[in-house]
């Protein structure tokens, strides 16, 4: 049992003595207990909230890495497949852009030019460019007299012949006529499939007699570009869709064409209805 003077809790100067006791000791004891284990307890609430702000911002700046890394690494595989595409692109140009120039300087082409009524030499002319054509793997060669009369093509035997079609009209013709090298894209008059045209003057004597042309099929490069992570696109001057890695998207236009506007693409497509790409 503890003892204090009674002065030292109450107001009697006496020297007796109070007892106090056990149970309010105990109590008290308690409570210096308690104060420092609630001091424990928040201290842990607070670092455990810490801790659990701390993982929240390491997620979300790691979900902000990963999507920065995953859209990086989207346009440089974009980029990649454009680049790609590109080259293929290109580089079947390139194996047919100069023929027409060489095909054109042959003697049987200038001699058909200088006489173009010659049914022999038609003939001849004819199995020459068929020849021809398999061997390069052209879709198809011909030849046109100054007024855009085709006098010989490598597809004379067959039911859409271009001999003596007349494609005056076409840029690759009358760009050749003035001496430059003529190109166009567009769907053909007779085949209605898509092709691209190279032109190259034939020239007689110094003058130009007629044109040569060379007509691609650009159907086995949008097959290689099939079946990709991408889709890719050709479009002309108009935005209309010309080539396509997805056969739904062709001839579709990027933005809505006007009159005007239609009135420029309807010479290479014909007659077709360009709807937005869906």
């Amino acid at each position: 049992i503890g003892m204090v003077r009674a002065g030292d809790i109450g107001g009697d100067r006496g020297g007796g003595l109070v007892r106090v006791a056990p149970s309010d000791r105990r109590l008290s004891t308690a409570i210096g207990r308690m104060r420092p284990t609630l001091r424990h307890r928040r201290k842990s609430l607070f670092l455990g909230l810490l801790a659990l702000a701390f993982v929240a911002l390491a997620g979300v700046w790691a979900h902000g890495n990963a999507l920065r890394y995953f859209l990086a690494d989207t346009a440089r595989r974009g980029d990649s497949t454009m680049q790609l595409a590109a080259i293929s692109l290109r580089g079947e140009m390139e194996r047919y852009e100069h023929l027409p120039e060489l095909i054109a300087q042959y003697a049987i082409i200038r001699d058909l030019a200088a006489k173009p009524d010659d049914a022999a030499m038609v003939t001849r002319a004819n199995a020459y460019l068929k020849d021809t054509q398999i061997l390069l793997g052209a879709s198809d060669i011909y030849y046109m007299d100054r007024t855009g009369r085709t006098r010989a093509a490598s597809n004379f035997d067959t039911p859409i012949s271009f001999v003596d079609g007349n494609f005056a009209y076409r840029p690759y013709f009358f760009n050749a006529m003035k001496g430059g090298t003529g190109r166009f894209y567009a769907l053909g008059n007779n085949s209605g499939k898509r092709g691209y045209y190279f032109g190259a003057p034939v020239r007689v004597a110094g003058q130009i007699a007629g044109v040569l042309v060379v007509k691609i099929d650009l159907d086995a490069i949008e097959q290689a570009w099939r079946g990709g992570d991408y889709e890719v696109v050709v479009t002309d001057p108009s935005g209309i869709l010309f080539l396509s890695s997805n056969p739904d998207w062709l001839f579709t236009a990027l933005t809505p064409l006007t009159l005007t506007q239609g009135q420029i693409v309807v010479p290479p497509y014909g007659a077709l209805w360009f709807r937005p790409v869906a």
